[in-house]
């Protein structure tokens, strides 16, 4: 039987020894990027938001530095299930935008956390330092998002060495869904998840019609294409109309952020083709994870760009993968899937994690 307890601290210890127990290229990349920084109570950056969940949490911060970047910290939340409860497996949380804050910030996804951690899950919530979080100071978005890859690498490595096991498994709404994409698509984490949830988005799987303006060559035959794929997949039915534009200074400027070291900014600029390169989807991007099981959820009430962003790639992940997926749209749910009043959001989440997040690899 576990004691949780001591195996929670012993685990988080585990992550400041870079436990390697991948040996692809790849992976041993990644696992270089990132160093140990502290673990301890003083670590669980309550600035951000207080504690809430209902059992022991153990906080650890990381920092984490991709080529072609400048140095980001990682910090985690770290929530194992009761001692004396077996552990079911390992599923990492992210927040959407740059994601600097917490998923247990709001209740609906406070519940979520609990009943995961009730039905025998280790919850990881991550948070990345402010300002910017993962979307800035780099040369490209690829390049930023070779953060989040490095940090669930890393994580694996500590998990797998707890249990061999317990599954893998990860989820992320709207920018965290995105981090997820680039994830799969761009770093080849497949090779480790086994299960993949992202809610609300990515709003970056295909980037060149968030940046069109009005007056570009594309920009009209891109407002018919929005509504009309939005509206295909029983999203922001009318008399509502979807937004088919990055807000300018929001997700506009966050793209851009991540171009900074290079002084470009390809969504104002509308530059196409740099716009295509760093999409979810891009030329090139793998789209097969035949031991990953890939879960999409969108909210019938989301009337954000991130609704129409999305749907090219995951399009073109249920041709493409081998592996399994699955796609709903859930009703009374907008944006935030996993903050939405009604709940039905976070109990799908919580649903979906716990039937299908089981051992692939």
């Amino acid at each position: 039987m576990r004691e949780t307890t001591t195996r929670t601290a012993g685990w988080a210890l585990a992550l400041s020894l870079g436990l390697l127990v991948t040996t692809s290229a790849t992976a041993q990349g990644l696992m270089d990027n990132v160093t140990f920084v502290g673990e301890g109570p003083a670590f669980c950056q309550t600035n951000i938001s207080p504690l809430t969940l209902q059992d022991p949490t153990h906080c650890v911060e990381l920092n984490i530095e991709c080529p072609n970047t400048l140095p980001k910290r990682a910090y985690l939340r770290i929530t194992g299930p009761a001692a004396g409860t077996t552990l079911k497996g390992t599923i990492i949380f992210g927040t959407g935008g740059p994601g600097t804050s917490w998923y247990e910030r709001d209740p609906p996804a406070r519940k979520v956390l609990n009943k995961l951690v009730k039905r025998g899950f280790r919850v990881i919530q991550r948070a990345w330092e402010s300002p910017g979080g993962w979307m800035n100071d780099a040369a490209s978005t690829h390049d930023a998002a070779c953060r989040y890859a490095s940090l669930i690498t890393f994580i694996h490595a500590a998990a797998f060495a707890d249990d061999p096991t317990a599954p893998y498994c990860a989820t992320g709404n709207s920018g965290g869904s995105a981090e997820l994409g680039y994830a799969l698509s761009r770093w080849g984490r497949g090779d480790i998840l086994d299960m993949a949830l992202m809610t609300g988005g990515p709003p970056l799987g295909s980037m060149v019609g968030g940046c069109l303006q009005p007056g570009h060559p594309l920009h009209a035959g891109w407002l018919t294409q929005c509504v009309s794929s939005t509206q295909a997949e029983g999203v922001c039915l009318p008399p509502n109309t979807p937004n088919c534009a990055y807000t300018p200074n929001q997700a506009a400027n966050r793209i851009d952020a991540t171009f900074n070291l290079v002084g470009q900014t390809p969504c104002q600029s509308q530059d196409i083709a740099l716009l295509e390169a760093n999409s979810v989807l891009f030329p090139g991007a793998d789209l097969d994870y035949p031991d990953t099981f890939v879960s999409f959820l969108l909210g019938e009430d989301d009337c954000t760009a991130a609704m129409a962003l999305s749907i090219d790639y995951i399009d073109a992940v249920f041709q493409n993968s081998t592996g399994p997926f699955d796609f709903d749209v859930l009703p009374l749910t907008g944006h935030n899937v996993h903050n939405d009043p009604d709940e039905i959001g976070a109990r799908a989440i919580a649903d979906a994690l716990e039937d299908q997040c089981v051992l692939r690899h």
